[in-house]
């Protein structure tokens, strides 16, 4: 598995302990549920990212529309408090672009954090990625 830039780690850290805390207090989780969500906001900024209005991420799933809100509130939060501002100055390249939006880091780092649960789901099974590196990162905690 690739390891993220630097500059996106501590935002992928905050995520995680966000998903890290779902496991702990709601039973049922795999890999799928939050790889669902992790895809829904990638594919939301991705959106977003153009100037284009794009539904917010949902599911039909209760568990996974916890996750969400949650997680909209994380980035509501991060946003309104500028943790990010430092990451769109246009110094951060991906591709041939600079990054000059929130929605292009969060681009970035929910297509990391989706290709990591898909990795660690293929390498360890239904539950790997919370079983590994999210129970590992709440050790941390």
């Amino acid at each position: 598995m690739k390891q993220p830039n630097d500059w996106l780690l501590p935002v992928i850290i905050i995520i995680e302990r966000v998903v890290g805390g779902f496991d702990h207090r709601t039973p049922g989780w795999i890999d799928r549920d939050v790889e669902y969500v992790y895809d829904a906001f990638h594919a939301f900024f991705t959106i977003k990212q153009t100037d284009k209005e794009a539904p917010e991420p949902h599911a039909a799933i209760q568990r996974r529309k916890d996750l969400i809100a949650d997680l909209i509130l994380i980035l509501e939060m991060m946003d309104a408090d500028g943790e990010l501002d430092h990451l769109t100055d246009g110094r951060i390249w991906s591709g041939v672009q600079s990054i000059t939006t929130v929605e292009g880091v969060y681009v970035m780092m929910f297509e990391h954090l989706r290709d990591s649960v898909r990795y660690w789901r293929t390498k360890e099974g239904r539950r790997g990625y919370l079983s590994g590196p999210i129970l590992e990162l709440m050790g941390k905690v």
